[in-house]
């Protein structure tokens, strides 16, 4: 933090140090982290995507994603018809590997042995 005063043309300058634990810090910084997050996805909430553009984003196949709609994991917007629709904003915060890592119960497989 700066402050200025300006006193006959000099400018003072002050700084203030604080003094805080290593897991204060984290906490700041995360919930700073999880807020300016949250504002960049919600931008992103009237864009809406295909099967296909959720699956390359996340570097899988469109038949896992739909899987993940049928089981509840994955929210898909009603639309007319088999075509699933969903809000960019919700595909971005949707956290596929921690998905397929609670899916496995803790442990963790190569694709060939799903």
């Amino acid at each position: 933090m700066k402050l200025d005063f300006n006193f006959k043309s000099k400018i003072m300058e002050c700084e203030i140090i604080y003094k805080v634990s290593q897991s204060d810090l984290r906490k700041v910084i995360a919930e700073f982290v999880t807020e300016e997050q949250g504002k960049v996805f919600d931008r992103f909430y009237n864009v809406m995507v295909d099967a296909k553009t959720v699956a390359n984003i996340h570097g899988t196949t469109a038949r896992t994603i739909i899987r993940h709609v049928k089981s509840g994991t994955l929210a898909a917007e009603p639309t007319d018809g088999k075509v699933y629709k969903f809000r960019l904003s919700e595909v971005l915060k949707f956290d596929f590997q921690k998905v397929k890592y609670q899916k496995h119960g803790g442990r963790t497989y190569s694709r060939g042995e799903d």
